[in-house]
């Protein structure tokens, strides 16, 4: 029994060495994807921040622009309508003016 442990003992210290020299490049490339795949869920993450503030102020800016397209229909409704209400009050003025 002895010399079945003096004999497991080098081959369970050659086998840890062997494995850590096997396994830790491993482990360290692994470690590294996961650490790459957490930065570009962070750098996605921001970058839907800011496509989220972009969408925000571009909405803004729509809106904007549709209550300015407003105005200016109402502002053109009533410069078409003013001529015509000057031609109107000078028909009538000139219909007075012919009567007297």
């Amino acid at each position: 029994m002895e010399d079945i442990l003096a004999l497991m003992i080098p081959i369970i210290f050659i086998l840890a060495m062997a494995s850590v020299l096997i396994l830790r490049p491993i482990t360290k490339r692994l470690g590294d994807a996961i650490h790459q795949v957490q930065q570009d869920r962070h750098e996605t993450r921001i970058e839907q921040a800011q496509l989220e503030q972009i969408r925000g102020l571009v909405e803004g800016v729509q809106e904007r622009l549709e209550l300015l397209e407003q105005r200016q229909s109402f502002y053109e409704s009533l410069m078409e309508a003013r001529p015509q209400r000057r031609l109107e009050g000078a028909a009538d003025r000139a219909a007075e003016r012919a009567l007297n």
